[in-house]
This record gives C-alpha cells, sequence and structure tokens, in this order.
C-alpha cells in the first residue's frame, strides 16, 4: 500500500503532487465533456464511412462510439502532459531533478559521476512520432549538450524517456532510450517506482466520467434527431455525409 514501510522517505512527497496532477487531469476531461463539448464540431471531425463500417445504426451505440474516438484521441494528449509531469515530480523528490528550461528539454538532473548532468526529453510511448519529428529528438538533444558543455564543462547524457512499455535500455549512439519501468527506476533509483504510480492512479479510476459520458451522448443523440440524422433511434448514413461534407442535411 502507497506510504507502507517499503517506501523511501522522498515518496511521501511526491504521492500528494501527483495526486493533484492525476485530478487535474479528470476535471480537463471533464471540461471536454461538459463545458467545452460540442456535438457538431466532434462529428464533423470524425470518419463517418468508418463508423457505417462498424454498423453502429442505432443513434444511441453511434453516439458511444463517436464519443468514445474522441475521447481516445483527446486521453492522449493530455495523459501524455499528465505522464511528464508526473516524471518530473518524481525525479524532482527523488533526485533533485527540475523541469529544464532548455528548449526541447523536458527534465534534467545530476546523475552519476559516469553520467554527469543528465538531460531527458519525455514521452508517453514509443510510437510518438514520425521520422521528422525523431529527427528533431536528436537535434534538441545535440543543441542542449552544447549548451551545458560550455557553461559548465561537464559530462552530457542525454536520454528519451518512455513512460510505459516492456522494460529496456537501448543505445542510440548520440542518446539513450529508457523504456517503461527502466525509465522510472533510472529517474527515481527505485525499480518499483512505475508500480506505486499506478497505486496513485487508480484512486481516480472509480467512476470514469460516468454521468458526463451520458450527458455528452445525450447531447449526441439529441443533435443527430434535430438535425435530421437520425430517424426512430437509428442514423440516416446518406445525411450524415451529407452533413460532414457541407455542413447541412437536404
Amino acid at each position: 500500500m502507497a506510504g507502507g514501510p517499503d517506501r523511501p522517505d522522498w515518496w511521501s512527497g511526491v504521492e500528494g503532487e501527483i495526486d493533484g496532477i492525476v485530478e487535474g487531469f479528470s476535471r480537463r476531461l471533464e471540461d471536454k465533456l461538459t463545458a467545452n463539448f460540442n456535438p457538431q464540431a466532434v462529428l464533423r471531425r470524425k470518419n463517418p464511412y468508418l463508423f457505417c463500417l462498424r454498423k453502429a445504426e442505432e443513434a444511441d451505440r453511434f453516439a458511444e462510439s463517436i464519443l468514445s474516438a474522441y475521447l481516445s484521441s483527446s486521453e492522449e494528449t493530455i495523459f501524455g502532459d499528465l505522464l511528464e509531469d508526473c516524471s518530473i515530480a518524481v525525479c524532482h523528490h527523488a533526485r533533485g531533478g527540475s523541469k529544464s528550461t532548455t528548449e526541447g528539454i523536458d527534465l534534467e538532473y545530476a546523475g552519476s559521476e559516469d553520467q554527469g548532468r543528465v538531460i531527458v526529453q519525455v514521452k508517453s510511448s514509443e510510437n510518438w512520432g514520425n521520422s521528422g519529428q525523431r529527427k528533431r529528438l536528436e537535434e534538441n538533444f545535440r543543441t542542449a549538450s552544447r549548451i551545458y558543455r560550455r557553461g559548465a564543462r561537464q559530462r552530457v547524457t542525454c536520454i528519451e524517456g518512455i513512460c510505459y512499455g516492456r522494460a529496456r535500455i537501448r543505445d542510440r549512439g548520440f542518446f539513450y532510450t529508457y523504456v517503461g519501468p527502466s525509465f522510472w527506476q533510472e529517474i527515481s533509483g527505485r525499480e518499483e517506482t512505475y508500480l506505486w504510480l499506478l497505486e496513485v492512479i487508480k484512486r481516480h479510476a472509480e467512476n470514469g466520467l460516468r454521468g458526463s459520458r451520458e450527458q455528452a451522448c445525450r447531447s449526441i443523440v439529441d443533435f443527430l434527431d434535430e438535425a435530421k440524422i437520425s430517424r426512430d433511434g437509428k442514423v440516416n448514413w446518406e445525411n450524415l455525409l451529407r452533413y460532414v461534407s457541407t455542413g447541412a442535411v437536404d
């Protein structure tokens, strides 16, 4: 359990901070489902051909599918920010690290004697970008390394930190990739950190924003009916395609 005897002293400080970060994530999703939710905008961004292929003919089922796709894309972006903030909090309490002020770098801390200054770019998963974005990652490391060596004349170790995935460390030549548990152990010094993080997140998983999801689904169903995209609880695919394509239904 969190706060048990197997936890290091620094965990009691970081646990409350992560709790607040996760709470902020939930509030941002809540806003997307309530104050900032626009069913018309959501419909226009989704592929009507794909949902037709899925045979989501009932308006209720179609609304749930649309909402799940909408939330999935939103959650990936928001949750990536959450994991970056959690990694900074963990490293700050465990190793005295801090959010970097250097462009393109997320986190920095004093490593071992062999590592020198460690600079990190945090990514949620390994499938985070295209070839151009990955090239930019190495360019950011090279630029930042020159800055650190010029100012302090010290060794610099560059790490691409992947927040989840199968534990491993890869030598990329100019930088290293630490994946999943290997990353959390590197920035905290404890191999169990990735599991402790899960305990905090689980405390926020009880209702899954159920009420807000139901409200958002209902607003989609109501709009489908008002815009003549559905009738008698069934989606009219031709009218949906006309709406997405032209903004109106004949």
